[in-house]
């Protein structure tokens, strides 16, 4: 499981709504990749402001960008 996996995992936990939706499986996929996932505060205000920051490390979770993702325990291994 890697450490975006966790965020999305975490925010649903959090926020009582998936990070990601879709109408069809497709429909799916395509939002995790190319749609930012509003701040956990935009559902939950009650929610820590370092919460959001915790999440993610860019405004949306998971970050596209694989430079700007959280590291993992042990590094990457190939």
């Amino acid at each position: 499981m890697t450490g975006d996996t966790l965020a999305l995992l975490a925010y649903e936990m959090l926020t009582g709504v998936p990070a990601c939706r879709g109408d069809s499986p497709i429909d799916l996929i395509l939002a995790v990749v190319d749609q930012p996932v509003p701040p956990a505060r935009s559902v939950r205000p009650d929610l820590p402001s370092e919460l959001d920051q915790v999440l993610s490390r860019e405004p949306s979770a998971p970050a596209k960008d694989p430079g700007r993702r959280h590291p993992m325990p042990g590094g990457h291994r190939a």
